[in-house]
């Protein structure tokens, strides 16, 4: 929601603020809210790292739920592609 006001008032909003944001939306439970603005701060930013590690503990913790689950293993795959750790990344295909 703050989001989106800052942008209806004509803000721009830098990959940082968004990084922050989503630190906040994960404590809240806004799991996806906080994917979506890293996704965004790393469009702005690819090489974010802050941006980076919390969409990389995001996508560990879901596996530590849902060990199975396809999509965290290749959301977490591509964050560390992203971070230049490839080994790891190839080991969650």
């Amino acid at each position: 929601q703050l989001l989106q006001l800052s942008r209806a008032q004509g803000n721009q909003v830098s990959d940082e603020t968004l990084t922050r944001l989503a630190n906040a939306e994960s404590r809240a439970g806004q799991v996806q809210d906080a994917v979506a603005s890293l996704n965004r701060a790393l469009e702005l930013n690819p090489n974010n790292q802050s941006a980076l590690n919390q969409l990389e503990g995001i996508w560990r913790t879901e596996l530590k739920y849902e060990p199975t689950n396809p999509a965290a293993h290749a959301n977490l795959a591509a964050a560390l592609q992203k971070k230049g750790q490839f080994q790891e990344a190839l080991d969650q295909y």
